[in-house]
């Protein structure tokens, strides 16, 4: 599922529960369940949400949205749900020194590490 439009401010967190997350319930019920959740945008309200889609293999947390926040959510997941947590490349790769990379990189391990499937 890429839900791009999925994300604050361009829905709330309860407007998703209402308008879309039964839809892709009933999708992932019909597959038996959902290879892959995707959204770009700030996640972070929604993550208790996305928990609930039945059979969820992995989540995309946007570099926009809150790592600890993502673990948080799905803390008795966390061996069974993969992450995918790509890098913002101007903030978090080019446009900053090679030590403040290698530092952010070992924050991102850390907050991360009770995780046992996340693509970085």
């Amino acid at each position: 599922m890429a839900e791009d439009e999925v994300g604050a401010p361009l829905i709330s967190p309860k407007m998703y529960e209402e308008m879309v997350l039964p839809y892709e319930s009933e999708i992932a019920d019909f597959r038996g369940g959902l290879w892959y959740w995707h959204s770009c945008g700030d996640t972070r309200d929604f993550f208790p949400l996305i928990k609930k889609i039945p059979n969820l293999e992995m989540v995309h947390i946007s570099p926009w949205s809150d790592d600890g926040s993502a673990v948080d959510a799905f803390r008795d997941m966390l061996q069974d749900i993969a992450f995918e947590r790509p890098l913002n490349p101007s903030e978090e790769l080019l446009e900053i020194p090679e030590e403040k990379i290698e530092s952010n990189l070992k924050k991102l391990k850390e907050i991360y590490k009770r995780c046992t499937k996340i693509f970085l």
